[in-house]
């Protein structure tokens, strides 16, 4: 009796063989399990890269298998889980991967029999800092196919039938390299224009005309005697009388276009040498009756004459801003006539329309002066301390300015503040602010008033350039980066801020094009290497003043890179020296994994 039931002696035979069939079975699947567990050695595995590199925040990792002829089990199903396990014990697991043999249905890469196969396995793991020292390994399940489909190798060890696991662990890479985390935050903030001009020129402007053919001044005349030209001609000089300096004057000599045209060149030539006169009789009559202008050196003036000839220019915009009825055709005629005969046909029209002699041509027959003066300008120094001491009688741009004379943060601070106390609206004021308090890392001070400042004027350039470095430095890289990537739109020049962005991104290429600028600078350096421009990155780090620990250890990374011994102990030697907390880290840094066991790198970081 077999299973309960009374049968014949041939019925009992069966069973009785059915059931040792199938534990035959069951053992030879089951030593098929172990087989592969124990051949595991024998699929070749290669990780890319060795040591593992973080890049962007992220753990990037390639493994490439191939698995041999008559290894994989027609029936197997091996789960593949590779896992970053730490020196703390922490353990990152990355993504499954299933392998299948040919009688197995459901997901899975196919691996026959006969002739084996190969695989690539992708994944990307958030970085941690424990992973700093870690190793990437895989201890595979392997169990016989039951239809089941498992959530993870643990459940298929569980629950698989037959299963079995790899043991020990095969180490797949080293993990994990973390240069890039040397990236200094040296952000530049901007700040807006003080709107104050250091020299200002002003021209003050006088005209003096004269009758028809002549040279000599008349003040007589209508339009000498006009209130407004005649004020312009006696005040041409009174803002040398205030005691600003003279930088140039320029004289125009001109002529009406109705005279001959080699008289008229002349004529103007002698117009402008009236007004020259004119101009040296003030300028002397001035120094004697006011002390504090007579050391300017009038004698030696040098004033720029220019003869004119005829204001043919003058001449058509005049008629054509006019009132004369046949304006039109008088234009034409001036435009298609020979140039020779020009002065004729206005001749001819004069007596046709008299009104061109009346208000059109003596307006023509004048000498422009033009008196150039450096409009006074307070002290650096006063402008300093009365913006401390007595902001109120400076002006906004004087207040702007006076920040700017010092590097103090403190300073710059009450500066600022007193211009939003008398300009409560001055964005500028709020932007600048803000970048005095990012250089000082009062976060919550530059937000507040960075807000403030977009409120007022969205597109400042300097405002939201500083918004994408507050936003760099709370580590809020996307955002940063769209602020950024506004300033520029804009006009702003984010080159060097974008380029750290790139680095904590892993755009490595793009971070060097945007930090080229900066030349002997340290996170310029950074890019290089990460880059692997190493012979660019000593030379940029060799550059840095002064140079730190930091600044040594990345030399000796550099020069670990391609395998220099010499130079990676003798830079290393040197960031110990400057900071012997270095050799803690060295002596856990992939970087220098090739060198754990040389004497003279055990003696570097053994010796603290």
């Amino acid at each position: 009796m077999v299973d309960g039931v009374e049968r014949g002696s041939m019925q009992v035979y069966d069973d009785v063989w059915s059931t040792f069939n199938l534990g035959i079975k069951f053992k030879l699947g089951a030593n098929k399990i172990k087989k592969m567990v124990e051949n595991f050695g024998l699929v070749t595995l290669e990780t890319t890269p060795d040591p593992l590199e973080e890049k962007g925040n992220m753990v990037d990792v390639t493994i490439t298998g191939t698995f041999p002829p008559k290894y994989f089990d027609k029936n197997a199903v091996m789960c593949f889980n590779p896992i970053l396990k730490t020196a703390d014990g922490q353990e990152f697991p990355l993504k499954t991967m299933n392998f299948k043999g040919e009688n197995v249905t459901g997901d899975g890469t196919l691996i026959t029999w006969d002739d084996g196969g190969t695989f690539t396995y992708t994944d990307q793991v958030p970085y941690d800092v424990a992973m700093n020292v870690s190793d990437l390994v895989v201890a595979p399940v392997v169990y016989l196919n039951d239809g089941e489909t498992y959530e993870s190798c643990a459940d298929a060890l569980e629950q698989g039938k037959k299963a079995m696991q790899v043991d020990p662990d095969r180490k797949l890479a080293d993990g994990v390299i973390h240069t890039s985390k040397f990236l200094r935050h040296t952000e530049v903030a901007d700040f807006a224009p003080d709107g104050y001009e250091l020299e200002t020129i002003v021209v003050q402007e006088g005209t003096m005309f004269f009758a028809k053919n002549k040279y000599n001044f008349n003040k007589n005349l209508p339009l000498n005697k006009d209130e407004e030209n005649n004020a312009a001609l006696q005040n041409y000089i009174n803002d040398i009388l205030k005691g600003w300096d003279l930088k140039e004057v320029t004289i125009n000599g001109w002529a009406s276009p109705e005279g001959e045209e080699t008289f008229n060149q002349g004529l103007s030539e002698h117009r402008a040498e009236t007004a020259e006169k004119h101009v040296m009789k003030k300028l002397k009559k001035a120094a004697k009756e006011n002390e504090f202008i007579e050391d300017q050196a009038f004698e030696e003036i040098d004033i720029l004459l220019t003869a004119n000839g005829p204001d043919w220019n003058g001449f058509m915009q005049a008629v054509e801003a006019s009132d004369i009825s046949d304006k039109a055709a008088i234009i034409n005629v001036i435009n298609s006539a020979d140039q020779l005969k020009r002065e004729e046909e206005i001749r001819n029209m004069i007596l046709i329309y008299p009104e061109l002699e009346k208000d059109i041509l003596p307006a023509l027959r004048r000498a422009e002066i033009n008196v150039y003066t450096y409009e006074y300008k307070r002290p650096a120094e006063e402008i300093a301390e009365m913006s401390v001491s007595n902001p109120t009688e400076l002006t906004l741009a004087e207040l702007l300015y006076a920040a700017t004379l010092t590097d103090d943060a403190g300073t710059k601070r009450v500066i600022y503040q007193n211009v939003l106390n008398q300009y409560p609206k001055c964005y500028r004021a709020m932007t600048n602010l803000a970048a005095v308090e990012l250089g000082e890392g009062n976060l919550d001070e530059a937000i507040a008033l960075l807000n403030q400042s977009y409120e007022r004027n969205a597109e400042s350039f300097e405002t939201l350039n500083n918004l994408g470095v507050y936003y760099m430095m709370t580590g809020d890289y996307a955002k940063a980066k769209d602020y950024l990537n506004q300033s520029k739109a804009l006009g702003g020049d984010v080159n060097y801020n974008m380029g750290i962005v790139n680095i904590y991104e892993g755009n490595y290429s793009e971070a060097v094009s945007n930090l080229s600028g900066a030349k002997c600078d340290f996170n310029l350096g950074l890019a290089q290497l990460l880059n692997k421009d190493f012979s660019g990155a000593e030379n940029t780090f060799n550059c840095v003043e002064p140079k730190d620990a930091d600044t040594y250890y990345l030399l000796a990374v550099a020069a670990a890179r391609q395998d220099n011994k010499e130079n990676t102990l003798d830079y290393l030697g040197q960031s110990i020296k400057a900071d012997a907390a270095m050799a803690q880290q060295a002596a856990l840094d992939r970087e220098f994994l090739k060198f754990y066991n040389d004497p003279g790198f055990k003696a570097l970081v053994n010796a603290q």
